[in-house]
């Protein structure tokens, strides 16, 4: 009995992780992470000074077909966005392209 306690909470611990559930050191060390949100949207955060995430989402369509894949919807007006964002949206465009790559992913712009 014990042992099926066991495998059930480290499956639990290896779902969790794999579906972003508990935040993983290397996003905590680097300070910013990009989620999958659903089937629609992917979701960018970053920490603030108080060690807590603050987000924006993007507009996906998956396996578009007007697009080699996936395509992310960028508005080209950032000013709906909250100040962090808008202030450093160069910085948030290049870690979305360096994870979400192309031909994978394109951007578009709104």
């Amino acid at each position: 009995m014990g042992l099926g306690i066991i495998l059930l909470l480290a499956t639990f611990i290896i779902l969790a992780f794999s579906s972003n559930l508990i935040t993983k050191p290397k996003e905590i060390k680097r300070g910013w992470k990009i989620i999958k949100e659903k089937n629609d949207a992917i979701l960018y955060a970053e920490l603030d000074d108080n060690k807590n995430w603050k987000s924006i989402s993007f507009k996906v369509e998956y396996y578009s077909k007007n697009a080699p894949r996936h395509l992310i919807y960028v508005n080209s007006d950032w000013d709906n966005f909250p100040n962090w964002a808008s202030e450093n949206r160069p910085k948030i465009m290049e870690r979305l392209k360096s994870q979400l790559k192309e031909p994978e992913y394109t951007f578009t712009l709104t």
